[in-house]
């Protein structure tokens, strides 16, 4: 995913996010250090953070394995798989820019997506490629080329990002997605 570093100077709004008990798939555009978000969670509340590369467990640390988490922080366009003990409500700031941004993806690389905003599914397919996608995977829908390949079309219930929600996404060629 392309280095937001290299991006026009960011501007930040503050958002709330609601985090429910057990595992959740979110995004937040935002560049929250793993102590910021213990923070704003809660120390025992905070049982795990799990991103596409890296991971953070609270049972880790309990048993004296903390040498095993690695998640440092949240990183601009991509999700995170959150895992808490009891819901809780969270402010932070978010890091928005007035110029379109550019995320390009590799064909056949998964990718875990957070959308910096919203985007159809139409639109998406106009800016990677009518056949392109192969997977987009949400918490609970999904899009599949299979699917329609196979006259199952029905069973892709995915019609486009949402912020802050989190994406599995999957293309069969190197595509760029413009937000």
């Amino acid at each position: 995913i392309n280095d937001f570093n290299s991006k026009p100077t960011p501007q930040t709004e503050t958002r709330t996010l609601v985090i429910s008990k057990g595992f959740g798939l979110y995004g937040m555009n935002s560049s929250m250090t793993l102590t910021q978000l213990i923070e704003k969670i809660g120390v025992d509340n905070l049982l795990s953070i799990n991103s596409s590369k890296e991971i953070y467990k609270l049972s880790y640390i309990n048993d004296g394995l903390s040498f095993l988490n690695d998640f440092e922080r949240l990183t601009m366009f991509e999700s995170v798989w959150i895992e808490v003990a009891n819901d809780v409500t969270i402010t932070y700031d978010e890091t928005t820019y007035e110029d379109d941004q550019e995320i390009t993806l590799n064909g056949g690389d998964w990718y875990l997506l957070n959308p910096p905003k919203a985007m159809s599914l139409d639109v998406i397919k106009r800016q990677v490629g009518e056949n392109n996608i192969d997977t987009i995977q949400g918490l609970v829908s999904v899009y599949k080329q299979k699917y329609i390949d196979e006259g199952t079309e029905f069973l892709n219930d995915f019609i486009g990002f949402e912020e802050p929600k989190g994406y599995w996404i999957l293309l069969k060629n190197d595509a760029t997605l413009i937000f």
